[in-house]
């Protein structure tokens, strides 16, 4: 069992503060991201996690042990966690092998154990035949896999590992995910993974932890963070086009009227009109953003069309101009593509008939 419990954890660099009042709860054999822009607290978080700094509040516990506060810590080396560091840290002196036994030497394990072990490791991560040599003499790729498989030989609970894949070009770094993936899987540890690439974040986690300012902005499932964000920074965050700009038109009782059919939904209380604002994440992760369209003002309704609403409320689907915001969208892409297609019959009759020209010039959308 590895679970984590991150209750209050602050931490400050003279007036800078690094970490606000983290909390995060790490159940055991789960992949978990901390996800943020540079300077966001998420490499502070893993070193306090590490045991390399102390916290000013806050504590660290580990299957209830507590691990880190203020009054004291325990150990790097008793803690039962290996880590990864962005550059590998491999000792150039040292062959492949020697790397990798290190951690087992310090914790004097026999070495005929030690041996099997490491050998039992290196085939895990591919690099059997490259035990003899030294660091220098492997690609990027392979250096990875050998700081990988240095901190996992020594059988930790939990695997903290800080930006390992960065380093790497993008390529190698596609291939490097899926097995690190398959090797949380196939090894049941707890990983703890440090990252400001979201692609990474969403392709290997089972939980991410979104951060900025040294505060947790959301902690959930990849899915939900992409689909449901919890505010403006994380829909921005996680991708551009979560996000589309709108002006509130409308607002009654703390609902603008900006929204499907003029409902407005989410639009906060203190909207109003010319205000740009948020609307609530969509199904697809979209924030909709809408104007009302000027047919579902008040006495522009033409004669002959149905109106926009039935007695109970609920909006009417079909083509009438005073119809709900998705009616409208889909019957403007309509008339869009018409106009595309009546533009290309236009240039194609022009080389073949010129009075065929003003014909279908003056033809209407439908």
């Amino acid at each position: 069992m590895a679970r984590i419990e991150i209750v209050g954890l602050g931490k400050c660099f003279g007036p800078h503060v690094a970490l606000d009042a983290l909390h995060l709860d790490i159940a055991d054999h789960q992949f978990i991201t901390l996800l943020g822009p540079s300077g966001c607290g998420k490499t502070t978080t893993l070193r306090l996690l590490a045991g390399f700094m102390e916290p000013d509040s806050g504590q660290i516990a580990v299957d209830g042990a507590v691990l880190s506060s203020p009054a004291g810590s325990v150990p790097p080396e008793r803690r039962g966690m290996g880590m990864v560091f962005q550059n590998y840290a491999l000792w150039p002196h040292m062959s492949v092998f020697d790397n990798v036994a290190f951690g087992l030497t310090m914790q004097r394990v026999p070495a005929a154990e030690a041996r099997r072990r490491v050998t039992d490791m290196l085939g895990i991560v591919g690099l059997e035949g490259v035990a003899g040599r030294s660091p220098s003499a492997l690609s990027g790729g392979q250096q990875q896999r050998v700081a990988l498989a240095r901190s996992l030989v020594t059988e930790p609970s939990i695997l903290l590992l800080d930006e390992p894949l960065s380093n790497l070009d993008a390529k190698l770094r596609e291939r490097m995910r899926n097995e690190l993936k398959d090797l949380q899987r196939r090894t049941g540890i707890t990983f703890v993974y440090v990252t400001h690439d979201q692609s990474e974040a969403l392709a290997l986690s089972d939980r991410i932890a979104v951060m900025a300012g040294g505060r947790l902005q959301q902690y959930g499932p990849p899915l939900e963070i992409y689909e449901r964000p919890a505010n403006r920074f994380v829909a921005d965050f996680m991708g551009a086009a979560n996000l589309l700009d709108g002006t509130v038109e409308q607002a009654e009782l703390g609902q603008g009227g900006a929204g499907q059919g003029g409902a407005g939904q989410g639009v906060g209380a203190d909207a109003a009109p010319g205000r740009h604002g948020d609307m609530p994440p969509a199904a697809g992760g979209a924030r909709q953003h809408a104007r009302q369209h000027p047919s579902q003002r008040p006495g522009r309704h033409r004669a002959g069309q149905r109106a926009a609403r039935r007695p109970d409320g609920v909006p009417r689907a079909g083509r009438h101009r005073g119809g709900g915001r998705v009616a409208a969208r889909a019957g403007a892409a309509r008339r869009r593509l018409r106009a595309r297609r009546g533009g290309l019959a236009v240039r194609a009759a022009r080389t073949l008939h010129r009075p065929a020209v003003t014909a279908l010039s003056n033809r209407r959308p439908q």
